[in-house]
């Protein structure tokens, strides 16, 4: 299992007071940001914006109650509905967030196994699901789908488990998704993938990580994130309506937490709608590949798949935080980040979005050009 670190892995972080697109005002300046994951944009989409404000003068600001009482809104399964035809899923249930989301799916097809392995570098909420899941949890190899297989055939009874998360941002890689598929199929086990950053972004038609690599079947399972890609907020299992039922009737966060503001359903049902045909998709892999380049040209890595984050790394953490720093003089926000599966000494992630413009990501590659 991954430690548990004793220190904070990141600074105390500084607050933002308003945002247009892309373009933030911090500390009372306009920075053009290159962070956090609102990759396709639609944080602030004007649709998607009055989409909340509507159904927030309709529904005002909670749920109120569980969804196994009186807490399941119109939106919420409209959202679901809405969902389930993105993913080219029979259900869709909503969870109050994606961290949530994975931790349910989980606890779900946990009743179906005796053992759980769990990537020993998976985000924190993967790690968080195999704990609560009530079996026993073993840890494999960093994105090692032959050290998985050899600890999965170990397991009394079979029909194993195995969790990842999709993607590591700071390597700009992606989990072996289709041989770990495989180790479940071989086992008569299960995969879950927490897709948080594969989900809007990846895929021929934005189902994420599994479509990208043809990792399918009914034992891979995806928990996703409203949060990201749509830029809203919540989770959300798609699969089965066996599967999707298990959420309901298992998962505390489904059964006993109150449910996503109607509102904010809402907004990502739109979201998830103005993503459908891809158009937005399209115009974040012209922005990725154009940075891509640019970073190459630099002598700077770039991913090898059409993720839009990327890493700036060294080895001396103080010259990571100049650079930083000196981006920001720039009018850039490209924060330095210690976070999970970040190296020691940390690394500047940079992530794109589709609204960001060329001349933005010219700015971007100048800026880095003059100060490395």
């Amino acid at each position: 299992m991954h430690a548990v670190h004793d220190e904070p892995v990141h600074d105390e972080p500084e607050s933002i007071h308003a945002a247009d697109g892309v373009e933030i005002e911090m500390d009372g300046r306009r920075l053009v940001s290159f962070a956090g994951c609102d990759s396709l944009g639609l944080a602030r989409h004007p649709e998607v914006v009055e989409a909340a404000r509507e159904a927030l003068s309709r529904c005002g600001l909670s749920a109120s109650a569980s969804r196994t009482t009186t807490g399941t809104w119109d939106e919420h399964l409209r959202l679901e509905a809405t969902l389930a035809a993105y993913m080219e899923t029979a259900d869709a249930v909503v969870l109050p967030s994606g961290w949530l989301a994975c931790q349910s799916l989980t606890r779900a097809l946990a009743d179906r196994s005796r053992g759980l392995l769990v990537d020993e570098g998976a985000h924190p909420s993967v790690h968080d699901a195999a704990l609560l899941s009530g079996v026993t949890v073993t840890a494999y190899k960093r994105f090692d789908a032959n050290d998985a297989r050899r600890r999965a055939q170990d397991l009394v009874g079979g029909r194993p488990i195995l969790t990842t998360c999709s993607v590591d941002l700071a390597r700009g890689a992606l989990a072996p998704l289709a041989d770990l598929a495989r180790v479940a199929a071989d086992l008569a086990g299960s995969l879950v993938i927490d897709d948080a950053h594969g989900v809007g972004v990846l895929g021929g038609r934005g189902r994420g990580a599994a479509e990208h690599v043809g990792a399918a079947g009914p034992h891979v399972h995806v928990a996703g994130t409203l949060s990201k890609a749509f830029g809203t907020h919540g989770g959300f299992v798609a699969g089965s309506r066996r599967t999707c039922d298990a959420v309901r009737a298992r998962a505390p966060a489904y059964a006993a937490a109150t449910p996503l503001p109607p509102a904010l359903a809402a907004a990502a049902r739109r979201a998830v709608e103005l993503a459908t045909d891809g158009e937005l998709r399209t115009r974040l892999q012209r922005r990725c590949k154009n940075l891509a380049e640019r970073f190459r040209g630099l002598g700077l890595a770039a991913p090898a798949e059409p993720l839009p984050w990327m890493a700036v790394h060294c080895t001396d953490g103080a010259r990571l935080r100049r650079l930083s720093a000196a981006l920001r003089g720039a009018g850039l926000l490209v924060p330095y980040v210690r976070y999970h599966g970040a190296p020691p000494q940390g690394y500047l992630r940079v992530a794109v979005s589709a609204a960001h413009t060329p001349a933005h990501l010219a700015a971007l590659a100048d800026a880095l050009a003059r100060e490395l």
